[in-house]
């Protein structure tokens, strides 16, 4: 009776730090996220990054890409996965400005999205190559878009919270349509009968016009006012100047 009562104790101890170390796992990957979104609020103001102040003090930037360099995706979902690269795109952004900064432009700084390396989940990355090679072509998800920042003026909305893999189909729907109601993204021109675009819709215009889809059909689908028909799309310049408070 002893030794049984021995092996049901070891087993039961085991079990026990078994459900601590998982606990311990998952908390450790939801700090992630919580600590994104506890940076957004402090340096995301209506849509502007607080550079000045980061230049300061980038703690807290600095740990985040520390957990983006050894975040271990070996045994997460695809939302996890999807919302951790989404928040990363966004961050090393930050990241790779602050940097360099003061800069007027991200444009501004030699090869920033084709050249430089950024380490995510272990691998080695561009900015253009976790945005096509691992979100685009893995999830060919076009409201990714409209949710990833590139530090621009130009570029859809930074707002001041984590995505998450709870929320992540509600914040890429929300996203998509805030932004195709800003007039810098979709202006009618009634003067002129003529629907200014966003110039992504003519760099990814392939992108649009997959499976029946058009440019026009998309803005209507995730848009409150829909375009008038007859009306020509043209495409509007790009203000790639640093998207600074």
């Amino acid at each position: 009776m002893k030794s049984a009562h021995r092996r049901l104790l070891r087993l039961f101890t085991l079990l026990m730090l078994l459900i601590l170390l998982v606990e311990s796992s998952f908390s450790q990957d939801l700090s992630f996220f919580r600590s994104t979104e506890h940076f957004l609020e402090k340096y995301v103001k209506s849509g502007r990054v607080d550079f000045k102040s980061l230049n300061r003090n980038s703690a807290n930037l600095d740990s985040l890409v520390a957990q983006i360099d050894t975040m271990d995706l070996g045994d997460k979902s695809d939302d996890f996965q999807k919302a951790f690269y989404i928040n990363t795109y966004n961050l090393l952004i930050i990241h790779g400005v602050l940097q360099e900064y003061p800069v007027a432009s991200p444009l501004d700084i030699q090869g920033f999205f084709k050249e430089r390396k950024f380490s995510i989940a272990g691998s080695m990355f561009t900015l253009d190559e976790l945005e096509f090679n691992v979100l685009f072509n893995r999830y060919r998800d076009l409201r990714l878009h409209f949710i990833l920042n590139c530090g621009a003026k130009s570029c859809p909305t930074l707002y001041s919270e984590a995505v998450t893999p709870e929320e992540l189909e509600e914040q890429l729907d929300f996203s998509t349509t805030m932004v195709m109601d800003r007039d810098d993204f979709v202006q009618i021109d009634h003067a002129n009968d003529q629907i200014k675009v966003s110039k992504i819709f003519e760099w990814y215009r392939s992108m649009f016009e997959e499976d029946g889809m058009t440019i026009r059909k998309f803005i209507n689908h995730n848009r409150f006012e829909t375009l008038p028909s007859a009306y020509k799309i043209v495409f509007d310049e790009y203000d790639w100047s640093l998207n600074e408070l």
